[in-house]
C-alpha cells in the first residue's frame, strides 16, 4: 500500500489511522484482494489446463504443473493487483493530463 505521508512515517498508522487516510486506504485494498481472491477461486473452478484464458490461469496452471512449489496463491493476487493498479494508474494519468490540456487550450474549450 501507498498513501502519501505512510510513505515517509509508516508509524502513523498505529496513532492517527482514520485522519491520515491509512483506514480508507486499508479497506480499498481489502476489497481489492477479496476481488481478487474470489476471482482466482472461479478461475480454479474452471481452468481448462489446455486452453488458458488469461494471466491467471497460466499463473495457476504453472502452480499445478510445479506442484506448488514455486508460486502462491498469494503471490498471484499480488501480481494481479500489480497489474490493476497499474492499468488505474496509466488512466488516471491519461485524464489528469488531457483536462490539463483542455483548460490551458482555449481553442479545444470553445470546441
Amino acid at each position: 500500500m501507498s498513501g502519501g505521508i505512510l510513505n515517509f512515517m509508516p508509524f502513523l498508522r498505529y496513532i492517527i489511522p482514520k485522519y491520515i487516510g491509512y483506514t480508507e486506504l486499508k479497506e480499498i485494498h481489502d476489497t481489492l484482494y477479496k476481488f481478487l481472491r474470489e476471482t482466482i477461486k472461479e478461475h480454479r473452478k474452471t481452468i481448462n489446463v489446455k486452453n488458458p484464458r488469461d494471466v491467471i490461469d497460466a499463473f495457476l496452471i504453472e502452480m499445478i504443473e510445479l506442484k506448488d512449489k514455486a508460486f502462491t496463491e498469494e503471490e498471484l493476487q499480488v501480481v494481479c493487483l500489480d497489474l490493476l493498479e497499474a492499468g488505474v494508474e496509466t488512466v488516471s494519468n491519461t485524464a489528469v493530463f488531457l483536462l490539463l490540456h483542455v483548460v490551458r487550450n482555449e481553442m479545444i474549450q470553445k470546441r
